[in-house]
């Protein structure tokens, strides 16, 4: 399916209940300024999902109680201006998800409760933030199962941005790898490994 270079504005825009199995959602150059994108409740089986150079300005992407198996979903130079990427509550199994040199600015990266406890989302996924330029955003990171996750914050730079994890594992899970990070707030535990050594 392919949506490269269109442009989707308006209030609203729904994918809900769609169902995306063995292929490629692609979104090269897309842009987005509909208040809300809803993929609530789709499915995405073994199905690859790109947005690269994709523009996300004022809107909220939600994929909230969705089912993502296997493959990617990438954001690749993707900028996000004042958005909402929101993962809340889907079942996520052997899936990696990327955004890769994108510049975050005014945003909400959601990912609370993104690996529910259940025995069909136990495999090990990865949430990677690699090469991105983030400003005035949260990440937040609260309710994910540390067991079943791999998150990885490399090569990016945070400005005043507040990432969320749950006291309990205060950030354990997280992997912060040659972040530069200024007037920002990260888990206990992901600052402790980030701290060079004496």
């Amino acid at each position: 399916m392919v949506f490269d270079g269109a442009v989707f504005r308006g209030p609203h825009t729904s994918f809900e209940r769609t169902v995306f199995r063995d292929m490629t959602l692609s979104c090269h150059g897309t842009t987005f300024t509909s208040d809300q994108v809803s993929f609530r409740h789709a499915l995405f089986d073994h199905a690859t999902v790109e947005f690269v150079g994709t523009d996300f300005t004022g809107t909220s992407i939600d994929f909230a109680a969705s089912g993502i198996r296997g493959r990617t979903i990438d954001f690749y130079r993707a900028t996000l201006t004042d958005a909402l990427i929101g993962f809340r509550s889907s079942e996520v199994a052997g899936t990696t998800i990327r955004f890769e040199r994108c510049a975050v600015t005014g945003s909400r990266l959601d990912f609370s409760y993104l690996y529910p406890d259940s025995e069909a989302s136990r495999s090990v996924s990865r949430l990677v933030l690699e090469g991105c330029a983030v400003r005035r955003s949260e990440v937040d990171l609260r309710g994910m199962a540390p067991d079943g996750t791999d998150v990885w914050f490399t090569d990016s730079s945070f400005d005043d941005v507040h990432v969320f994890a749950d006291k309990r594992s205060d950030g354990k899970g997280l992997k912060v790898r040659r972040v530069e990070s200024v007037g920002s707030i990260l888990p206990v535990a992901a600052t402790e490994r980030n701290r060079p050594s004496a």
